[in-house]
């Protein structure tokens, strides 16, 4: 049976993470990545393993509590994004600044957005840093990239699980990890997310009042809904890319589907990577088993 896989990495903030322990299981069970392409967290977890450098990034991240990730965000006044992103990213130029996307091993591509003219931007050469900086932007929460003279946003807008991207080789398996089902999640129920308990951070509470006074409108707000603006911004993202990535799906069809629960960890939640990696992993096993015992 063919072990060469063609693999597909979906946006969906720090569930991504997951990305990590698919990659590590699907190795594990002898199976050797010829390809990737990804979207947002995706791209910057394809290209950390198309670099050779993803278990330093995976010691790195793991490491780090809620209070350490709150330090990585470098908060500003923006309707564009209300984090700068500079402070994660000059951490990670150790492992990606230096490589070109036409030099790495192994194909690889990155979705962005350029939303003012309307267009999916595919990186498949040029700066490797510069394509995941600009895939993970997420609108209004971080910051997009200015790059060739346009403004470049999250590829989730348009294209959060790109199966028709990925450079596949006549023989390749197809393995797509969506971050962006709905699907019962395996982990102790969360009481708390960061995004619901944000008064405790005087920055973070101080953008979101920047946000409700010039976006948002308490008199019209339903009484009923007991949400931050946020977390109503966080959410409205997670279906629009469910969505998008349900249709992809139809299109075009992986032999192998990983899904990560949507309810894994909030967006920002990254101080949960050790557990988010173990759902990596274990839902990699179930769906490669499955795909097994079919051929």
């Amino acid at each position: 049976m063919a072990k060469n896989v063609a693999l597909v990495l979906s946006s969906g903030g720090a569930r991504g993470i997951a990305h990590i322990g698919v990659i590590e299981q699907l190795l594990e069970m002898g199976y050797k990545i010829t390809s990737v392409s990804g979207t947002s967290i995706g791209s910057l977890i394809g290209g950390l393993f198309a670099v050779e450098h993803l278990n330093d990034y995976k010691n790195w991240i793991a490491s780090l509590d809620s209070g350490d990730v709150f330090s990585l965000m470098d908060f500003q006044l923006n309707s564009a994004g209300f984090i700068k992103g500079k402070k994660v990213f000059n951490h990670m130029k150790q492992w990606l600044s230096e490589h070109n996307i036409e030099d790495l091993s192994i194909p690889y591509t990155a979705v962005a957005t350029d939303i003012i003219n309307r267009k999916e931007i595919v990186f498949d050469k040029g700066s490797l840093v510069d394509a995941i900086r600009a895939s993970v932007a997420v609108p209004g929460f971080i910051s997009p990239l200015y790059y060739n003279d346009k403004w470049l946003f999250d590829g989730g807008v348009v294209n959060p699980l790109p199966l028709n991207r990925v450079k596949r080789k006549k023989g390749d398996i197809l393995v797509a990890v969506n971050l962006n089902a709905f699907v019962e999640n395996q982990m102790v129920e969360r009481k708390n997310t960061m995004l619901d308990n944000v008064k405790q951070f005087p920055q973070l509470t101080e953008i979101m009042n920047w946000y409700q006074e010039r976006f948002g409108n308490d008199k019209q707000k339903p009484k009923k809904l007991d949400m931050s603006y946020l977390s109503l911004m966080n959410q409205m993202f997670d279906m629009m890319q469910e969505q998008i990535s349900d249709f992809t799906l139809q299109q075009t069809p992986p032999d192998i589907l990983i899904n990560i629960p949507r309810d894994a960890c909030s967006t920002f939640e990254f101080h949960k990577s050790k557990e988010i990696i173990e759902i990596g992993k274990k839902e990699a096993l179930v769906a490669v088993e499955k795909f097994q015992n079919k051929s």
